[in-house]
């Protein structure tokens, strides 16, 4: 009962926050008032108590108010699940786990040795390969296809039917951010000497998750996070939700994405240490980040500030970044299929077809980079 934000721990909570208020008012009430005014009182107390529990049953029933990982995994997960004082976050080694909604789609992967969804890495590396090290979230292990369908996969074949001789390591894990995968490259994958090292990022990596875990100041074993007050009410109360999301501007993670403290935090700190961190671990001429868009950012594009940041950064640590929105747009309008087709309904991971996408505009921003087929 404890564990989830159930409708009965709800009713539980406002039950005794009514009955306080409720002996208050009549202890009160019975000083200062007549009988005829405090019956309407208490009558007035509980009528407000009912109706509270009607539009929290009403808010629940509707979804109004469900939050993402409500949609997707069909409970709350509260925000401070994240692994703030991890440095590596990767799977258990050597297992299989599923990655999911479980209803839409619910898919195998089996870990290395690494706890990396992928076959085993063989260290050495021939000379006549380019090695590929594919670092990110979900939207690179590919959440929402098949293993063979994820973007890596998709786009080492891509490359192989071109002549090219590549293989590309899928090093992304669900629920990573680029900061957990610069601590991955940093420690476990700079070893394996890759050619080309590709950083998918996204805007929700920023306002999502940097926001909510911060920088590298998370992997001070000194330092960690968790829940915030106002999120067990907002966990619990979806009256509250509505307050916090519709009336005063948090997003589900809780963070104002519209203020300019919010966004200063993370275009004048977040981003340039950032960039200052992954220049630091790797030589910049084989490195690449690659900003992805979600399906809204598709349609209308993305926070510009933001992106502005990325760009500016990029320039002064020598990082490229290829924005892969326009390669979509292009794509989307060619296949002549709506642009939702391309992304899981209420869930937002790409599904297969996302995945050939996402591949096929990579592969056209590693033209230059290539080495020249023999």
């Amino acid at each position: 009962m404890f564990g989830q934000p159930t409708f009965f721990f709800t009713w539980m909570v406002l039950g005794v926050v009514f009955m306080v208020v409720g002996i208050v008012v009549f202890v009160v009430s019975k000083r200062l008032l007549s009988s005829e005014v405090r019956v309407r009182l208490i009558i007035m107390t509980i009528s407000t108590f009912i109706m509270f529990l009607f539009v929290e049953a009403a808010l629940r029933i509707s979804g109004l108010t469900r939050n993402y990982s409500e949609a997707r995994l069909g409970y709350y997960n509260f925000i401070s699940h994240g692994s703030y004082r991890d440095t590596i976050h990767v799977w258990p080694k050597n297992e299989v786990h599923e990655i999911g909604d479980g209803t839409q789609f619910l898919y195998p992967r089996s870990t290395n040795s690494l706890g990396l969804s992928d076959k085993e890495w063989q260290l050495k590396k021939p000379d006549s390969v380019f090695r590929i090290i594919a670092l990110g979230d979900s939207f690179t292990e590919g959440d929402g296809a098949p293993a063979d369908s994820t973007w890596p996969r998709l786009l080492e074949q891509q490359l192989t039917q071109k002549g090219q001789s590549v293989e590309v390591f899928n090093a992304g894990v669900c629920g990573s951010d680029p900061f957990q995968e610069l601590m991955l490259l940093k420690y476990k994958l700079t070893e394996y000497e890759p050619d080309l090292v590709i950083v998918t990022i996204s805007m929700q990596d920023l306002l999502e998750d940097i926001a909510v875990k911060g920088g590298m100041e998370r992997f001070d074993p000194k330092q960690g996070k968790g829940p915030r007050f106002f999120e067990l009410i907002y966990a619990y109360s979806h009256i509250a939700r509505l307050i916090y999301n519709r009336v005063l501007g948090y997003s589900w993670v809780l963070v104002r994405e519209n203020s300019s403290e919010f966004i200063e935090q993370i275009t004048e700190k977040n981003i340039p240490e950032l960039f200052k961190e992954f220049s630091e671990v790797i030589p910049n001429k084989n490195i690449m980040f690659v900003l992805y868009p979600h399906q809204l950012q598709t349609e209308q594009g993305y926070v510009e500030r933001l992106q502005q940041a990325l760009y500016r950064n990029g320039k002064v640590r020598g990082i490229a970044i290829r924005d892969l929105r326009p390669c979509y747009l292009e794509y989307i309008n060619d296949s002549g299929s709506p642009t939702d087709s391309f992304w899981w309904k209420n869930d937002g991971h790409h599904n297969s077809e996302g995945y050939m996408m996402m591949a096929h505009c990579i592969s056209a921003e590693l033209s230059d980079i290539l080495p020249n087929k023999k």
